[in-house]
């Protein structure tokens, strides 16, 4: 027989076999009614079944414990793995761990340039008074590339000015990471100083950090949620309802809804007398309880065993994030 004889041999076998394989299946689906249909419809099924699938997923938990931030590592069945000191976001390449430190920089003493001005000098020089002092610093590093992300007042330097620097981790939307930042600075000699306030939401979602809007994650109330609204300390203060603005969400569990929520941080225009010290100078504030997170940036609500574990606990949770595969977990802490 010759080798092209072969070829088409075999072709033709290979031909009836597969025709013989089809028909068993269909006159096994006859054959077998129901019966058979259920058997093919559970071949075709996927292989990891809900509570597989709980078992290998993982999830970054931030709660706040003795009035420290700390997160944990959990499966959705709701058993730990981990615990990682402080505010730790997953992201697309690992995970995003948020560090602070402090560093020197020259400020002026305003009391040296106090006395400029009371030895009569026309214009006072703070350049000619400047002394080291420690400033907080702070940024987001991550444990698998070694990459990091920081605020730029971290690394400003103004010489003109007295200032400081403090941030605060408050939680996290998914991959989303929030830390309030305040700068409080004095001119030396002027009346008073001020502080300027903001939340930073940086997304590590992609391949690089993004900061986004902190009404991408929460919708942000219309103005007639506010009218005739008053707020102040000692004496009321009618604030114009179109001025409130959305400077920054705190994360919290929902044990009836299984799921995030937020309280929104809203802020309005006032005297500076009028300031209630709650966010920048300038404004009084007002928040609203448990408002929906963008189910887009926070994820599906965990599973079952996760969601009663939360539920039960009465912890304060700041954050809930799923742990995409690739992103390493850091090492728990003793």
């Amino acid at each position: 027989m010759s080798r092209e004889d072969g070829m088409q041999g075999g072709r033709r076998w290979l031909g009836a076999a597969m025709l013989v394989m089809v028909a068993g299946v269909g006159c096994a689906a006859d054959r077998g009614g129901e019966d058979a249909t259920g058997e093919v419809a559970s071949a075709r099924a996927p292989v990891e079944d809900e509570q597989t699938r709980a078992a290998n997923a993982r999830y970054a938990v931030t709660v706040v414990n003795d009035g420290e931030m700390e997160t944990r590592v959990y499966d959705g069945l709701g058993s730990q793995h981990a615990a990682i000191a402080g505010l730790v976001v997953p992201g697309a390449t690992g995970m995003w761990r948020w560090e602070e430190g402090t560093r020197q920089v020259e400020q002026p003493d305003c009391g040296c340039v106090s006395e400029q001005m009371m030895e009569g000098a026309e214009e006072p020089d703070p350049k000619a008074c400047l002394t080291d002092r420690a400033v907080m610093t702070g940024r987001f590093i991550n444990d698998t590339t070694g990459e990091s992300w920081a605020p730029e007042e971290t690394t400003m330097a103004p010489d003109d000015r007295w200032w400081e620097v403090s941030m605060t981790p408050v939680g996290a939307v998914g991959s989303v990471g929030l830390v309030t930042l305040c700068v409080d600075s004095y001119y030396c000699g002027a009346a008073h100083p001020g502080v300027e306030c903001e939340q930073i939401a940086m997304d590590f979602s992609g391949a690089e950090p993004a900061q986004v809007e902190v009404g991408a994650l929460s919708a942000a109330l219309g103005a007639e949620h506010f009218e005739g609204l008053k707020l102040g300390l000692e004496d009321d203060i009618e604030v114009a309802a179109e001025d409130a603005e959305l400077v920054a969400l705190a994360p919290s569990w929902d044990a009836e809804e299984g799921r995030l929520m937020a309280e929104q941080h809203y802020a309005f225009g006032a005297c500076y007398a009028c300031s209630d010290g709650e966010w920048s100078s300038y404004t009084v504030s007002t928040y609203v309880d448990e408002r929906p997170i963008n189910a887009e940036v926070a994820g599906e609500r965990p599973p079952q065993g996760l969601r009663d574990l939360l539920s039960a606990s009465g912890w304060e949770v700041r954050a809930v994030s799923p742990v995409p595969r690739m992103a390493v977990a850091t090492p728990a802490v003793d």
